[in-house]
């Protein structure tokens, strides 16, 4: 067998859920052709979902040393960074992806969130509102821009933004409910209607 039909085999557990048998499967590929980026970049995707997460960091270390203009790697190594707090990180890598797509709007969304968790609210506001402008459906976008703006006193933005984002996804309620950046709108009688209205529609 040759490292590519280990990488499909290592693909299709993937998608089941078969975390560690993907892994093993991902391993003898790179143990068979120790240059196939996406066997690290899949088997770093693996790890993640498992938990390992300085095993994630280091495949998608070397994912990224053999394919540096690669902006899924790139991405998917700032998330890991985010989610870990290491803001600085993720904003790099974020900001290096978007330099090989500057459309990508997951990317945009994905650094307005670095921003906005390290304290670069203005920063984030450009990010979500640069990827609601190229994808208008774009609900994250949309309730990343009413965070923003609520946090910078901007009312009107902010219940306009979360009335788009509602619209688009009813799920935003619950996590609109009891989200501290939008704290000075949660007893607005406007904001109140558009969280039992989106509320409604999500329990359908």
């Amino acid at each position: 067998r040759d490292s590519e039909s280990f990488l499909d085999e290592g693909n299709v557990h993937f998608n089941v859920g078969g975390y560690e048998m993907a892994i093993e499967c991902y391993t003898r590929a790179i143990e068979l052709n120790g240059g196939l980026a996406a066997a690290f970049y899949n088997r770093a995707n693996a790890h993640s979902r498992g938990g390992d997460f300085d095993a994630a960091l280091a495949d998608y270390n070397r994912a990224a040393e053999l394919t540096p203009q690669d902006a899924d790697v790139l991405n998917n190594r700032g998330m890991l960074h985010l989610y870990r707090a290491n803001y600085g990180a993720a904003l790099h890598d974020f900001s290096a992806a978007l330099v090989v797509d500057p459309t990508d709007t997951t990317v945009m969304v994905n650094r307005g969130l670095a921003n906005l968790q390290s304290g670069e609210t203005a920063s984030a506001l450009m990010d979500f509102q640069g990827a609601a402008g190229l994808d208008p459906e774009d609900a994250a976008a949309h309730y990343g821009i009413s965070q923003c703006s609520a946090m910078l006193g901007d009312r009107a933005q902010a219940l306009t933004h979360v009335a788009k984002a509602l619209a688009l996804e009813p799920a935003y309620a619950r996590e609109a409910a009891s989200d501290a950046s939008l704290a000075s709108l949660q007893t607005d009688p406007e904001m109140v209607g558009l969280l039992r209205e989106a509320g409604a529609r999500a329990a359908k």
